[in-house]
């Protein structure tokens, strides 16, 4: 089985990668007992936001946790959503791209054929506010 990941992108480069082996909790700072916790120090998101976490039929979930100002999957506002391979999250007007990936167990990315067309990366046109894939 492919483990799955958070890639954090903020201004084009990648700030953090996070693995989903369990329960991740989005927020604003991190309260005791929560061990898988990502935080962002930006007003705009409450202070536990999101968990992202695999269900039991092993699909990535996102669930909003009552969060203020909501939480985003491609510029969709959602309480909850299933996440797939290449889906841009965002928590509150924290504008950082979080793309979801899959790697092989040994922790490489998975190979693709030559038939099969690479992944484009999301990247925000900053005249335009519009995504854009490169």
């Amino acid at each position: 089985m492919n483990e799955i990941f958070i890639e954090v992108i903020k201004g084009g480069i990648l700030e953090d990668k996070l693995n989903l082996r369990q329960k991740l909790t989005v927020g604003r700072f991190s309260p005791g007992g929560i061990d898988n916790f990502h935080t962002i120090n930006h007003m705009s998101v409450s202070r536990l936001h999101a968990e992202i976490f695999m269900d039991g039929d092993g699909q990535c979930k996102l669930v909003d946790m009552g969060s203020t100002h909501g939480t985003c999957v491609n510029k969709v506002l959602v309480k909850q959503s299933f996440l797939h391979d290449g889906d841009v999250l965002q928590f509150g007007n924290y504008t950082a791209m979080y793309m979801v990936t899959a790697a092989e167990e040994d922790g490489s990315s998975e190979e693709q054929s030559d038939e099969e067309e690479k992944p484009k990366i999301p990247m925000k046109d900053a005249k335009s506010d519009k995504l854009a894939y490169i």
